[in-house]
């Protein structure tokens, strides 16, 4: 569905499948909050990295954290998903090592609910518009996140290759040197030389 329309059910009361007695749950509730929005978000992660995982991103994040009513101990939601989302970027990984997380923090507060955003903006967003902020920012930030794609030792493989694919670019592809067909990391495995098109394997 992704992360806006699962919002939606329970933040939106003009959205066609909002659930009423849902949504009342999860704002008497910090525990129906926290699960609340870790089902919205947490399983449409999975779907955003897995394009890459052919490319040997290997998502360790998504499935390994779960947003809980204790992560509001000290912090309010914004903050509590900001950590959620540092934990699944600090367990990303790819085959070379060379894996980087983005470079700042989500900023939800800022980025998704802030009800007084600068530029000539609305002064409060419709919940919808927070749905849509919600899915737009997340997937935004995790396309800051980069990996080697398609690495082999001794590489180099596709660096900087972004976790999630922007829209309208496209999926790396093995490096082919010598463009016979075959890639770098084919011939390494069979002994042929990657610089030499009229060397390949069987």
């Amino acid at each position: 569905m992704g992360i806006k329309t699962n919002l939606q059910v329970f933040l939106d009361p003009d959205y066609k499948n909002f659930d009423q007695e849902y949504a009342s749950a999860v704002g008497a509730s910090r525990d129906e909050a926290a699960s609340a929005w870790n089902d919205a978000i947490m399983p449409e992660l999975a779907i955003l990295f897995a394009p890459m995982a052919p490319a040997q991103l290997i998502d360790l994040g998504s499935s390994m954290f779960v947003l809980q009513e204790s992560d509001f101990d000290d912090d309010t939601l914004p903050g509590a998903i900001d950590d959620l989302m540092d934990d699944v970027a600090e367990n990303m990984q790819d085959v070379s090592g060379q894996i980087q997380p983005p470079t700042t923090s989500l900023d939800s507060k800022n980025l998704i609910f802030d009800p007084n955003p600068p530029d000539g903006l609305s002064a409060q967003y419709t919940p919808e518009e927070i749905c849509e902020r919600a899915e737009s920012v997340i997937t935004a930030w995790l396309m800051t996140g980069t990996f080697t794609a398609h690495f082999y030792s001794p590489g180099p493989g596709v660096p900087a290759t972004p976790w999630v694919l922007p829209p309208g670019a496209e999926m790396p592809v093995p490096p082919d040197t010598d463009e016979d067909g075959y890639d770098d990391a084919e011939e390494d495995a069979a002994g042929t030389d990657i610089e030499d098109p009229d060397e390949f394997p069987d």
